[in-house]
């Protein structure tokens, strides 16, 4: 099983800045290694066929929301749907910032209140058809620090070792998102939940709604 994990927003709470009104992770959970020569197939077809050509040739061409529109992110999810393996669901966690700072005393640590939403989404992934394979791979944006990355493995191996069987073998990667088409693909879906929460626009999210498992809104009572 390989689980790519992104985010989308800030964990920002200054508001009259530009701060997010939402942050959302997003998990792409692909059952086999099948399904994610299918992600690898769509991503760079869409790649080559629907992105113009950078005049920088030494930079890498990849799927990115911010710069794809919705007719690039459909033709991605079109040519998916084409391939032969489809053994792939989302989950997604949401995080409403405003309602959470009416809930708390204290802004909380950007890096806990991370950390925290990722352990909620994760353990609500399926792990049972895992029994073939004998691994869960984790792949995350290579986008933290040296010191975050290890403080954010050793919280998350705690928490979700104890609910896999004792066989199973947990591994987290962090790589740049330009050498991993699981990881382009998790942010496009990412998107799909931040356009629809923080500006109440469908149009994308509901083109993948049905291979969505879990879509969880964080509440901040239950973790003070």
């Amino acid at each position: 099983m390989f689980i790519y994990l992104d985010e989308s927003g800030d964990l920002g709470f200054n508001f009259k800045k530009e701060s997010s009104s939402h942050f959302v992770i997003t998990l792409l959970v692909c059952e086999n290694s099948s399904t994610v020569f299918s992600f690898k197939t769509a991503v760079k077809h869409t790649v080559n066929r629907k992105l113009m050509k950078s005049t920088k040739t030494n930079v890498p061409k990849e799927l990115k929301s911010t710069q794809s529109l919705l007719n690039v992110k459909k033709y991605f999810l079109d040519n998916l749907r084409k391939q032969a393996n489809q053994a792939w669901s989302i989950y997604g966690i949401i995080l409403n910032k405003k309602e959470l700072l009416e809930k708390i005393t204290a802004k909380p640590e950007k890096h806990r209140l991370y950390n925290l939403l990722s352990k909620i989404i994760l353990q609500t992934v399926d792990f049972s058809n895992n029994h073939k394979n004998k691994s869960v791979q984790l792949i995350v944006d290579k986008s933290k620090g040296k010191k975050e990355r290890v403080i954010f493995n050793q919280y998350i191996k705690t928490n979700i070792e104890n609910i896999l069987d004792i066989g199973i073998q947990f591994r987290i990667n962090h790589e740049k998102s330009h050498n991993s088409a699981g990881l382009q693909a998790v942010d496009l879906f990412c998107a799909g939940f931040s356009r629809k929460y923080s500006y109440n626009d469908t149009c994308w999210y509901d083109l993948f709604k049905d291979k969505i498992r879990k879509e969880i809104l964080f509440d901040g009572n239950q973790h003070k």
